[in-house]
């Protein structure tokens, strides 16, 4: 079962019964701990790749060069079963899915074959909802990317 950075945090409070004191976007995986080999289709937020950018300076999507960190542009991720989406913050770049069971790393990008397209309709539908639910706030700001030109 995948799980998101900020899961472990939720989970600490769970166990010891104290509520969260701010807001957080994680979930109680106290589940896993107690089966870890259960599996589920959760959708999980695994990054989002800002640079150097934190809290309000990552509210909108840079159209200048600091889009890069070390040549590497801003992106997101997301992990739903086997299935890993990824989507740089860059118009025209092209979007990625992995099948991380048959293909773990990450070698073969299924995202541009015709008879994927629909699981990366699903894929990308599952980023914006997590964004949103992360409150990041250039969700709405994505750019068009090379599959949907």
């Amino acid at each position: 079962m995948p799980v998101g950075s900020p899961d472990p945090v939720q989970t600490f409070f769970a166990q010891a019964g104290i509520p969260i004191p701010w807001m957080m976007h994680g979930r109680d995986i106290s589940s896993v701990l107690k089966d870890p080999e259960q599996t589920n289709d959760t959708t999980v937020l695994l990054f989002e790749h800002m640079g150097h950018r934190y809290g309000s300076e990552t509210n909108t999507i840079p159209t200048d060069d600091t889009i890069y960190h070390n040549d590497v542009p801003r992106w997101i991720a997301i992990r739903k079963g086997p299935w890993k989406y990824v989507r740089t913050l860059i118009a025209g770049e092209m979007e990625e899915i992995y099948n991380l069971r048959s293909d773990p790393d990450e070698l073969r990008n299924l995202a541009l074959r015709q008879e994927h397209a629909n699981l990366l309709q699903e894929l990308r539908q599952e980023a914006i909802m997590e964004l949103r639910l992360a409150d990041a706030h250039f969700v709405d700001q994505l750019p068009v990317t090379r599959q949907m030109q």
